[in-house]
């Protein structure tokens, strides 16, 4: 990771280059691809591939076409019947683009981001069955 650290600073959490831990490697479920996860200054921090969308929801390559002809409005039962899966798995890639987690985005300048807004996805159980948690938070609420 030093090359990259070297290259591309920004990236990388302050105090990065007074050093860091590597701690354990998390395999995906959806995707079979490692993830890794770091400990800088006692904060730890996951390193994801950029090949893969956000979440593990799919491969860039595999969901391009897909999300291309999203922009002219091609339904997702088409995209169903065309590249495989179901229509609610290619709802779903489309609304992972737009789900960019604060934490892993990179951030230039932060006086663009609102103050007390965030909005992300909770993978959690429910008797024994996976639910998504829709979550918005702002002014010290959860909404």
């Amino acid at each position: 990771m030093t090359p990259f650290i070297e290259k591309f600073p920004e990236l990388f959490p302050n105090g990065i280059k007074e050093g860091y831990t590597m701690k354990e490697i998390r395999i995906s479920k959806k995707t079979g691809i490692p993830t890794r996860r770091i400990l800088v200054n006692g904060v730890s921090y996951t390193i994801r591939p950029s090949f893969v969308m956000p979440y593990h929801v799919a491969f860039s390559a595999d969901a391009e076409n897909a999300v291309f002809l999203r922009k002219f409005d091609v339904p997702f039962w088409a995209l169903a019947h065309v590249f495989g899966k179901d229509a609610m798995y290619w709802y779903r890639i489309e609304q992972s683009l737009g789900r960019n987690s604060i934490i892993g985005t990179t951030i230039n300048d932060p006086n663009l981001l609102p103050e007390h807004l965030a909005a992300d996805e909770k993978h959690s159980r429910l008797k024994g069955s996976k639910v998504y948690i829709a979550t918005t938070v702002g002014k010290n609420c959860i909404l």
